[in-house]
């Protein structure tokens, strides 16, 4: 989750002021114009203001726009870092093998604060909305049936696996994984395109071709609170047999020198369905800390543990769980980013899915244990086999690129549309029109603000209902509509 402290109120109240306590939270172009005595200075306040405070997600600062991430943060915060590994998870008949493509698909989407860092997009605006779509096929497997893919690699990693065994069809790029270059790459990426920006994604080459047999995600989300914020998203991949949905709110505090985020009330985690099995796998957040603040050189860790849960009617009886359980980090030596987890049976509705703690499970209720780094490999082992194997090699994964439609294309409270002239003055480092611009789109939903409350009519959502019965999302008929032009719009 995201350190999702609020930069301005855009709802009430009275102009922010640029010389609010501020927050910068990554080291981009943008936000080393302020210098490392500025910054510091910056945090120092920042961490003074906040420190008595129960939950500073709902602190109502203004940042300058010179220290935003130049990307919309419905954007910027999304779950799909690899869409392989998505479209795969349907893809398997053994059950066992379903949970650990859920589990991979859990690591594959915090690549971003891999490749990118911990950054402060701008905070979204109440009915704000984005939309993308991604293009992928299941990645082949190596000779030890372990996940190859070999395209959308980082620059000068290599192939995976130099002996794959199978290549299912997918997005054809321009270098193959196995020249060690990815389709478009971060350093890339950053100069030729309005958000291309390493912790975004890039946005798909047009060039490309799809071959058949690949999958479409579609993506949709919607500010649907302000006050605290709140947002919710829907992925729908219908010719692979999965969608995932659910509600994104966090809360923070200073913890020390760290400031803590965790789960806000309304989120329950990702919920990823599986229609036509009748399955709906729960992956709940962990608590992450935004640490290095001091030293200048921030990076997120993360703590507790992160537990999938099976349900519906046609999950395998007894059902499967697990728990992946993040290491405490030493206040001494390098962070190690280290996890270790267990796959086992449980009995549905007894204490047995409250664990949290691998510690918990009984030897002989293991099926698959799990161990490595969150950032780097992830590496899983049968209970009936002795060798272990790779799950997931983070080091050398790049994000998926993502298809945007044109500016032209877009609704007006679309998320590029809304921010594009803040995005282009930042990327041209012209701060002063970027501080202008920010300001303008602030002023103009405190005026809608305003006449909501003076006229008492309440705020309506579009795509989504404001209810979110369990954290699961509602859609409404223009949602689903949304989702269903999206998948069939011709790829850009």
């Amino acid at each position: 989750m995201p350190p999702a402290i609020e930069d301005t109120d855009t709802a009430a109240g009275p102009p922010p002021s640029d010389d609010d306590p501020t927050t910068q939270v990554g080291e981009t172009a943008v936000v080393s114009e302020a210098g490392e005595e500025g910054k510091l200075r910056t945090i120092m306040n920042l961490l003074k203001r906040c420190m008595s405070v129960k939950d500073i997600a709902n602190i109502r600062l203004s940042l300058p726009a010179s220290l935003m991430y130049p990307a919309p943060n419905l954007e910027y915060w999304n779950y799909i870092g690899r869409a392989d590994t998505f479209v795969e998870i349907n893809s398997h008949d053994d059950p066992i093998e379903r949970m650990l493509a859920v589990i991979r698909f859990t690591f594959a989407k915090d690549l971003r604060f891999i490749r990118g860092g911990i950054v402060k997009p701008y905070n979204s605006v109440l009915g704000e909305h984005f939309r993308c779509s991604w293009v992928a096929a299941p990645a082949p497997r190596n000779d030890k049936g372990e996940y190859a893919p070999e395209t959308h690699l980082v620059e000068g990693s290599g192939a995976l696996s130099s002996t794959a065994s199978s290549r299912p069809a997918s997005v054809k790029s321009g270098k193959s994984g196995k020249s060690g270059k990815s389709v478009k790459s971060s350093k890339a990426a950053a100069s030729t395109s309005q958000v291309d920006l390493a912790g975004t994604g890039a946005d798909a080459d047009e060039n490309e071709e799809i071959e058949p047999g690949s999958n479409k995600i579609v993506f949709l989300t919607e500010q649907i609170s302000h006050h605290p914020p709140v947002s919710a998203f829907w992925y729908s991949a219908p010719d692979a047999g999965v969608e995932a949905y659910g509600v994104d709110q966090v809360g923070a505090r200073v913890s020390g020198t760290s400031i803590r985020v965790f789960p806000g009330e309304r989120n329950n985690g990702i919920f990823v369905n599986l229609p036509q099995r009748k399955e709906e796998y729960q992956i709940s957040h962990p608590i992450a800390a935004v640490s290095g603040l001091l030293r200048g050189s921030i990076y997120a860790s993360i703590s507790d543990s992160t537990c999938i849960t099976i349900r519906g009617e046609g999950a395998e009886q007894p059902p499967l769980r697990a728990i992946i359980e993040y290491k405490e980090e030493s206040w001494l030596g390098r962070a190690r980013f280290a996890i270790e987890g267990v796959v086992y049976r449980c009995k549905a509705g007894s204490e047995e899915e409250s664990w949290t703690k691998v510690k918990q499970v009984p030897k002989d209720a293991v099926v698959v244990t799990l161990d490595g780094s969150w950032r780097k490999k992830v590496n899983y082992k049968l209970a009936t086999e002795k060798e272990a194997r790779t799950l997931l090699d983070l080091d050398v994964l790049d994000l998926t690129p993502k298809r945007v439609r044109p500016l032209d294309s877009q609704d007006p409270l679309e998320s590029r549309r809304i921010w594009g002239p803040v995005t282009s003055a930042l990327l041209k480092k012209d701060y002063g029109t970027a501080t202008k611009e920010k300001q303008t789109i602030e002023q103009r939903q405190r005026d809608k603000a305003a006449e909501r409350k003076k006229t008492g009519e309440e705020f309506q959502s579009r795509f989504f209902e404001l209810e979110t019965p369990d954290g699961r999302p509602v859609l409404t008929e223009a949602g689903k509509k949304a989702l269903e032009e999206e998948h069939n719009a011709v790829a850009p």
